[in-house]
């Protein structure tokens, strides 16, 4: 069982740490090491992947687990701390047809511009 917060940081830490089961299949017991992680010292971090969790402090890893995404169309990953809850949103590339780009057409925009310049050099 989580221990009751005693600190603003712990409260935060705390909500981050329940936000986790919105986006992942996760025990109890794995939400209270995950707790008890993040508030022991202010450089650890929990890095959640599609299919990984990497406990950080600093940048060393020090515990890897597989975790399941339980909404990979909307999260490509969190990360967590004590005073940090960053989702990182899943990326749809969006795809247009007609080989053009948001510069104005490509191409055909060059050859009307060639063909104003010769009619007016006329």
């Amino acid at each position: 069982m989580i221990k009751k917060p005693e600190t603003v940081n712990e409260i935060k830490a705390l909500k981050h740490v329940l936000n986790i089961t919105n986006y992942y299949q996760v025990s109890n017991t794995f939400l209270e090491e995950a707790y008890n992680f993040i508030t022991k010292d202010t450089n650890n971090k929990i890095n959640f992947g599609k299919s990984t969790i990497q406990f950080f402090n600093g940048s060393n890893v020090v515990e890897k687990f597989a975790v399941k995404c339980i909404k990979p169309n909307v999260v490509d990953g969190l990360v967590i701390s004590t005073l940090v809850f960053t989702l990182l949103p899943h990326y749809n590339p969006s795809y247009s047809s007609g080989g053009g780009s948001s510069f104005g057409g490509g191409s055909s925009n060059n050859n009307n511009n060639n063909n104003n310049n010769n009619n007016n050099n006329r």
